[in-house]
């Protein structure tokens, strides 16, 4: 059966719309937004926004039922977070606390979710515990008793647990003596287990919008695990209390005969997560536009879960790929800076200096409006992108991008960065691209060779976002 998903990217300036079937994008369009349609990441009046959707569907032929949003980056919080190993209960009641010094207002009004992140970190995790395991001793089975006919020789206490974690049910803290194993291929989870260990895109955003909200429960909190759409509806990791305590405290209530030993080092395993928190009117806006354009909406995620997708689609295309990436999104208002170790989200870097800064020297240049100035930007009226105060205004940009890429060197400085992939509508400025890249004295890509077929899309690189949202 084909599987068919609208990918929809709402910016302040232009709505981008992207068809995506059996992974391969069928459609594009684009269109103007109304002024102030967007305020803040909110969309002011869904009912608006679900008319010029249905409009400009119907005008490019674009026929879907499922749909997909990009979260604005004003309505979405996204950070790596390290936790101890913890049930479902345990880890729905720290998530919140993660963010106490980001967002405003009632825990009700936000949704959590999470995604088990593969990385370097996990790498290192299952060296060690190969290592444990290849350094401990075997301890012989217990013989037996021949007398008996029906006995089994009991399991040995220092045997591995079985991964049967998808057939368990949570178990609330302090009341099982279960214990965790966190040995499997994908280093926490392998697929095998109904568990998405491997996939680090939020797909549980709409999940726990539809449980908790939909179905009337508008006061919870958002659910991250049991009944929502990440990892297929499969169940959140989860271990007994001889594995885990508070994820605030940092503790570890674990108790072993030999306390000092390597095996028990390698068992006080963490989990290394990448946590949202949305804020739930947004998602409720996304899925009343969605409705009434005749359309589900079955994923609502941030921009980085967008990139991260596109990347993992380059790995598997791909023989040779990138170490990391750093991904220029170059709009209107601000240029955002993603940078990514393989599939693995680093940091982001927000730059207040857009492509606005260029529509008001324009905009003095001939006495227009920043309107006008902008048509004029982008349809190269007269030649103006070459002009010297525009060339000016390039380099304004570049410096403060440099001077983000050197805070970041210096805070990750086993860095081996050296490529930069732009997308955005300021990608489509070459005097723009070309000042980026002798100030940044980096390798300059289109953001179009991450998207699978995408030198054959028209203005591909505005497209990004929506195509990899759809891929997701």
């Amino acid at each position: 059966m084909a599987r068919t998903i609208l990918g929809i990217d709402v910016g302040r300036e232009t709505l981008k719309l992207a068809l995506v079937k059996n992974g391969r994008v069928v459609k594009t369009a684009k269109i103007p937004m109304p002024e102030n349609l967007l305020q803040d990441g909110r969309i002011v009046s869904p009912e608006l926004m679900s008319d010029l959707l249905k409009q400009t569907m119907k005008e490019n032929g674009l026929h879907a039922g499922k749909a997909a949003f990009v979260l604005p980056n004003e309505v979405v919080y996204v950070k790596n977070v390290e936790m101890p190993l913890m049930t479902i209960d345990q880890l729905q009641y720290n998530l919140p606390f993660e963010f106490n010094d980001y967002i405003t207002g009632e825990v009700q009004d936000y949704v959590f979710d999470y995604a088990v992140l593969s990385g370097p970190a996990d790498e290192k995790k299952k060296e060690k515990q190969k290592k444990v395991k290849k350094e401990k001793p075997k301890k012989e089975k217990p013989k037996k008793d021949k007398k008996t006919k029906n006995d089994h020789p009991e399991q040995e206490e220092t045997a591995e647990p079985q991964n049967n974690m998808a057939a368990r049910e949570p178990e609330p803290a302090g009341e099982s003596n279960t214990g965790y194993t966190a040995s499997t291929e994908n280093g926490f989870f392998s697929a095998s287990d109904g568990i998405a260990g491997a996939n680090p895109v939020f797909q549980n955003l709409a999940g726990s919008f539809y449980d908790n909200v939909a179905s009337g429960l508008g006061g919870d909190t958002g659910n991250a695990g049991e009944g929502s759409s990440f990892g297929n509806g499969a169940k959140a990791p989860h271990a007994g209390s001889s594995a885990v305590s508070s994820g605030n405290q940092g503790s570890d209530s674990r108790t072993d005969k030999d306390n000092g030993s390597e095996e028990e080092a390698a068992s006080k395993d963490f989990l290394d997560l990448m946590v949202v928190a949305a804020v739930r009117g947004a998602l409720e806006d996304a899925q009343e536009i969605a409705r009434q354009a005749g359309m589900k909406l079955t994923m609502a995620a941030p921009s980085i879960s967008a990139y991260i997708s596109l990347i993992r689609s380059q790995h598997k295309s791909l023989s040779q790929v990138a170490e990391e990436y750093g991904i220029l999104d170059l709009g209107y208002d601000a240029v955002r800076m993603y940078m990514f170790r393989g599939e693995r989200h680093q940091a982001t870097r927000v730059l207040e200096i857009g492509l606005s800064s260029i529509d008001s020297v324009i905009s003095d240049i001939y006495g227009v409006d920043v309107h006008l100035a902008h048509t004029y930007l982008t349809s190269n009226y007269e030649n103006c992108q070459e002009r010297p105060e525009c060339m000016a205004a390039y380099e304004n940009i570049a410096v403060e991008l440099m001077r983000a890429l050197n805070f970041y060197r210096f805070s990750n400085p086993d860095s081996s960065l050296s490529d930069l992939w732009l997308c955005g509508g300021g990608a489509d400025i070459p005097m723009l691209s070309a000042t980026i890249g002798e100030m940044l004295d980096k390798q300059l890509h289109r953001a179009e060779e991450l998207v699978p077929g995408g030198e054959k899309i028209e203005s591909c690189n505005s497209y990004v976002q929506a195509i990899g949202i759809a891929l997701s």
